[in-house]
Order: C-alpha cells, then structure tokens, then sequence
C-alpha cells in the first residue's frame, strides 16, 4: 500500500512534493518512517487541496518526524507561509527516562495558504500567582479585582499636558484627552492617590482581560476526567502503515 502511494506521489503529485518523495526514498530508506511520511504526505495534499485561500493548517506531530514532516510542508505551502513551529508541553518531566532527556513535548507545525488568512489571538488565563501580584484591588462593587496602570504619555505631548482633577500634569502629558478622561472618570475607571503630589492611575479589570497570549512555547495541556459534552477529543497518534514484503 505503502509503495503504491509513493509512486503516484511521485508520477501525479504536485511538482514540488513529488522532487521531495523522490528524494526522499533513498535517503530515509524503505521502512515504517517512510511508510508513514508516504501516508502523511498523501493527506497533506489534498488538504491543502480542499483549504481555502484564507486557511491555515495546524499539524500536530511528535519530534520523532516533525522534521521530515516540515520538509514536506514546505514543499507543498512553500517555506515563506510556513508561520509557527509551537512546542506543546503535554506533560511534566517524568524520571523513567534512560539515557536521554524526557520527551514531555509534540510540535504543532502551523502553516497558512496564503498572506491574506484570518488570524485570531489565542489567549489563556492568567496564572493563579500573576493574578495575586498584579490584580490587588478591589472596590467591592461587583466590577471583581483590578489593576492599577500608568496614565502618563510616553512621549511629550503639550496638548495633553493639563491639570485634572486638583492633580498636576505629568511633565510629559497625560496618555489621554479631556474627553476620555472624562469619560473613564465617570465610569469609575480611574483611582485617585489622598495625596494630590501622587498621580491617578487607570483601573484594569481582570474580567476584561484577554488573558496571556499564547506564545511558540505551549504551556502543559493534560486531557480531563471529565469532559464537557462539546470538548475536543484528545488527539490520537494514526497507525503507521508498513512496506510490503515484496517491496522491502
């Protein structure tokens, strides 16, 4: 099965994937590592058949051949919308590791078709202790915890630059206009210092956070004993195809 997908991929594929095929035969050998980058490689191509110009993909794989997996992504979408390669931490170092360091890690290999995709900002929530340090407030309003944020400009602005409230400018100007001001005032979005020689300060709901921002090294994701009925399935690693006996 194995062989006879490498040949159509070789003699049909797209031009880029076939040169790769073909090169790749040689190089990794008739055995379960080419078998499954054949059967990876087939899918691949019609997924990438069937994405929408505006699409991306995100390929979940182990280190064991992420590598190769890359090569044929990057055949396929060419290296310049090759996008992300994120570690997802799927779990805590572990000691029953023997001569080598711990695999606690898969890749996510994210690539789009195109310039022109939609993108949409991953976030997670804030860590128990960042939360303690930075949201220290509360008003006991219902408004729940908040932090207090600088409200003076960066960069020297004289038309920002006024008295409000009894307190002085800063020497640089503040980060808004009057108007705004006004208005964060009267939504009681701005702490106000007893003393008038200190400066206000902008309040920053939790509850109105995005959260942290997800970055290229993924945190630890552990499935859950109980799942909500609309939970993802946790991700299942496909058999590996083998090269027949009279193709060895």
């Amino acid at each position: 099965m194995a062989e006879a997908t490498w040949r159509d991929l070789v003699s049909a594929g797209p031009e880029r994937v076939s040169r790769m095929m073909e090169a790749m035969m040689p190089t990794i050998g008739r055995n379960q590592m080419m078998a499954y980058l054949v059967m990876m490689t087939a899918r691949l191509v019609e997924l990438y058949r069937v994405l929408k110009p505006n699409g991306s993909l995100y390929l979940h794989c182990d280190p064991t051949a992420s590598h190769y997996l890359k090569m044929v992504l990057d055949a396929l979408f060419t290296p310049l919308n090759f996008r992300n390669q994120i570690t997802w931490k799927r779990t805590s170092t572990h000691s029953d590791a023997r001569r080598r360091l711990a695999n606690v890690a898969d890749v996510i290999l994210f690539y789009t078709k195109g310039d022109d995709f939609t993108w949409n900002v991953v976030a997670a929530s804030h860590e128990p202790k960042y939360i303690r340090t930075k949201y220290r407030y509360d008003d006991g309003d219902g408004r729940g915890p908040y932090a207090l944020d600088n409200m003076t400009s960066p960069n020297k602005r004289p038309n920002l630059t006024y008295p409000w409230k009894g307190y002085a400018p800063p020497e640089k100007g503040w980060r808004y206009s009057q108007e705004t001001m006004q208005q964060l005032d009267s939504e009681g979005r701005i702490w106000y210092p007893s003393d008038l020689s200190k400066r206000p300060r902008l309040k920053r709901y939790l509850n109105e956070m995005p959260g942290q921002v997800l970055n290229t090294s993924g945190p630890i994701l552990r499935p859950s004993t109980r799942r909500p009925a609309n939970a993802w399935a946790t991700p299942r690693r496909s058999r590996c195809p083998c090269w027949s006996a009279s193709s060895a």
